[in-house]
């Protein structure tokens, strides 16, 4: 495969906390895909680990940007964002691997048309890249992930480009004055539903999110802990009632009455049902 030019419009910003078990071979698949050392950014969230020293030694040309608490991955995000200097920034998260020409690819797309903002690629299971982890994306109207390509093989996505409602974080090609003029994400959420309040509000803008075949990422996925519970519950509310109309959410009640108790029912089986009503106050 005949490697593109890397586009001298692009930054990248990657998103770490005590990720030295895959920032180095993060780094290392940006430069395979031709992107300077001097064109891309660590934001180093308060980690304990070896990354100041690694990124020290081993890659000095790398800016390394540290913030000293952890308030998750949005005020990572939008530091690199916001100190960017180029017109797109490739947002990623330090347990991605880039595809070659995954940026080109986008980056392509984008200026090809100007209305789309964000350029997503398809993400597969880092240990089966053969096997698709997200594609496709979209938001519930009670603001519950669609994801429809899980775990479906790769090859029956087919090759057509797709303008897709909603897309992950783990790696986006954004266009920086639009992500600034939408608002940047909502430091608020802390982990979970803020790539799909980003993303609805870039659609909300009558903005395009293009998802590319031929743009891959690997992503290593892992089990999430029951430490997640809260902030999804949480989140999930704090999407809708910061981005639904008064009228919307009267209209979704009854499919409400019929959810809100189900989830409880099985966090009371999980034994986390004083986590649903911390998360609901």
């Amino acid at each position: 495969m005949t490697l593109l030019p890397f586009p001298p419009d692009v930054e990248v910003a990657i998103v770490s906390h005590n990720n030295m078990a895959s920032l180095p071979a993060a780094v290392n698949s940006l430069l395979a895909a031709g992107c300077p050392e001097r064109d891309i950014t660590v934001v180093d969230v308060a980690s304990t680990d070896d990354t100041p020293s690694w990124l020290a030694s081993q890659h000095p040309a790398i800016r390394h940007r540290r913030l000293q608490e952890n308030n998750g991955p949005d005020p990572g995000r939008n530091i690199g964002i916001t100190e960017a200097t180029r017109p797109f920034v490739l947002l990623m998260d330090a347990d991605v691997i880039i595809e070659p020409n995954t940026i080109q690819r986008l980056h392509a797309a984008m200026v090809a048309d100007r209305r789309v903002r964000i350029g997503s690629p398809i993400v597969v299971h880092a240990s089966r890249p053969d096997v698709i982890q997200y594609a496709g994306g979209a938001l519930h109207f009670i603001c519950e992930a669609i994801n429809p390509w899980i775990d479906r093989p790769l090859a029956e996505r087919g090759a057509a480009p797709a303008d897709i409602d909603c897309a992950p974080t783990c790696a986006l090609l954004l266009d920086r004055a639009t992500a600034i003029d939408i608002g940047l994400f909502d430091e608020r959420y802390f982990i979970g539903k803020e790539d799909g309040d980003f993303t609805h509000r870039c659609r909300l803008a009558d903005y395009i999110i293009r998802e590319l075949p031929d743009a891959l990422v690997r992503h290593h996925s892992r089990p999430r802990g029951t430490w997640l519970f809260y902030y999804q519950i949480r989140n999930r509310w704090h999407f809708m009632l910061k981005n639904y109309q008064w009228r919307t959410l009267i209209a979704i009640i009854p499919c409400l009455l019929l959810h809100e108790p189900l989830q409880f029912a099985v966090l009371v089986m999980k034994g986390h049902g004083r986590t649903y009503f911390k998360a609901v106050k």
